[in-house]
């Protein structure tokens, strides 16, 4: 699918020196990049609804701080590429 987009002109030029560089299309990169954000999102919403869940368990505050922390610091990980 094609679509036409505004990029500013600072991005379009990293885009096109990383295209050169890595031999792939400029159409990859930003397909590449919209994938992570979308990755980032739905593991985003993954850690509101595990919130959510532990504000209902009967646990200590310390310890949902704790839950938390881990959990965004499972999601942090899994958003390396």
């Amino acid at each position: 699918m094609k679509i036409a987009i505004s990029i500013p002109d600072d991005i379009s030029a990293w885009i096109t020196q990383e295209a050169k560089k890595k031999q792939i299309s400029r159409s990859r990169i930003i397909a590449h990049a919209l994938g992570e954000y979308r990755q980032r999102q739905r593991n985003h919403n993954l850690l509101l609804k595990l919130n959510d869940a532990l504000d209902g368990a009967n646990e200590s505050p310390s310890t949902r701080t704790t839950y938390r922390a881990n959990h965004r610091r499972l999601i942090k990980n899994e958003d390396r590429f």
